[in-house]
C-alpha cells in the first residue's frame, strides 16, 4: 500500500499542470471545512441550526460546483 501511494504522488507532482492542483487544493479546503462543522454539530450540537444548516450547505454546494 506504501509503494501504491508513494508512486500515486510522484506521479501527481511531476504529471498534474499546476492550474489542477490548487482546484484540487481548493476541493479539499472546502470538504475540510464541511467535515470540521459537520463535526463540531455532532460534537457540540445544533443549537443555532439554521447556521450550521447554511454552512454546510454552502459548504457541500462549493465542493460540487467547485
Amino acid at each position: 500500500v506504501g509503494s501504491v501511494v508513494r508512486r500515486f504522488l510522484a506521479e501527481y507532482g511531476s504529471g498534474t499542470p499546476s492550474r489542477l492542483k490548487v482546484l484540487d487544493a481548493y476541493l479539499l479546503y472546502v470538504l475540510l471545512t464541511g467535515a470540521l462543522q459537520f463535526g463540531y454539530c455532532l460534537g457540540v450540537g445544533t443549537f443555532p441550526f439554521n447556521s450550521f444548516l447554511s454552512g454546510f450547505i454552502s459548504a457541500v454546494g462549493s465542493f460540487i460546483l467547485g
